[in-house]
């Protein structure tokens, strides 16, 4: 899975990602360790992106996923393609609300699993200076004790 941060600062990120992730994916392929068909004697591939930015009005999405698992290697590809950078505000982004939409997607019982995080920067909570939510992420998945 990969996650990208996709405020304002990520637009040489998102684009250095697309080309990335699809050597990633193109070296699991070619390792003969994974393949992309279902019924087959090797691990079974399956890709997700997520992308995220932050919890103010007017940014488009908080998190936004591309329906879930795909073995489609150009379908990765395409979704990062569409990602612009637009937002944020603060340092601090919505991190834990990214990974948390991670957790809730549709894994592999038995699958290893991998997250590439992309960003530069943390979440919210941790004490970062001009964090507006000091106390832990507004979704409240990530609270600090106080």
């Amino acid at each position: 899975m990969f996650i990208q941060d996709t405020t304002g600062s990520q637009q040489t990120y998102i684009d250095a990602s697309v080309a990335c992730c699809k050597d990633v994916c193109i070296a699991l392929k070619r390792s003969g360790q994974f393949d992309l068909e279902e019924d087959n004697e090797n691990g079974f591939l399956r890709l997700a992106v997520i992308a995220f930015r932050d919890h103010f009005d007017g940014d488009e999405y908080v998190t936004k996923d591309f329906s879930g698992f795909t073995s489609d290697i150009d379908a990765i590809v395409a979704n990062l393609s569409t990602l612009v950078a637009y937002g944020g505000g603060d340092g601090p982004e919505a991190v834990t609300a990214a990974l948390d939409k991670a957790l809730k997607l549709k894994w592999s019982r038995d699958a290893a699993k991998v997250v590439v995080l992309i960003t530069d920067a943390p979440p919210h909570g941790i004490g970062e200076d001009g964090d507006y939510y000091r106390d832990g992420d507004p979704d409240g998945i990530f609270q600090t004790s106080v």
